[in-house]
């Protein structure tokens, strides 16, 4: 079966289930996206905010021995909610870094080629460091501090 307004071609439509349909696109021979489809920093930010706020609300303390899992679970939530807002023809490539605070310095980067006018990103740091908490005693504040990057990149293909 193939639509030719939206240049999407599913094969497979013989199949029970519907997570066993293949999606592919069609060639649209279009270089950069439309206007109202390219990727767009400011709300992925929002997003992920929206997680870090969710993951690491209230009563969340780090954990060293969780802290894989944990970044794999903000890693994933943050790919779902971006691809829910719809950029087509986008590979996202999320990465997320969770560590303990203990006085070092850290710098996170990365390279990759991309077309300037299509490829974007969209990064954000969250850093407790317990000096909210005037009340909490000073050996817990030194053991619940922890940081998050979280990095998202849309680079437009064809």
């Amino acid at each position: 079966v193939s639509t030719q307004s939206t240049g999407i071609l599913v094969c497979g439509a013989m199949a029970q289930n519907p997570d066993d349909i293949e999606v592919q696109f069609e060639h649209t021979y279009r270089l950069t996206p439309h206007d109202n489809e390219k990727f767009d920093p400011i709300k992925v930010k929002e997003v992920i905010t929206e997680v870090f706020q969710k993951k690491f609300g209230d009563g969340f303390e780090y954990n060293a021995d969780d802290a894989a899992d944990m970044g794999t679970d903000v890693c994933t939530e943050i790919q779902d909610r971006v691809k829910e807002l719809g950029y087509r023809r986008y590979k996202l490539i999320t990465q997320v870094t969770l560590g303990e605070i203990k006085g070092q310095t850290m710098r996170i980067g990365s390279r990759c080629l991309w077309n300037l006018p299509t490829d974007n990103c969209a990064s954000e740091v969250l850093q407790n460091v317990c000096a909210a908490l005037p009340r909490v005693d000073s050996w817990l504040r030194a053991q619940n501090k922890y940081f998050c990057c979280a990095m998202v990149f849309g680079l437009y293909y064809e």
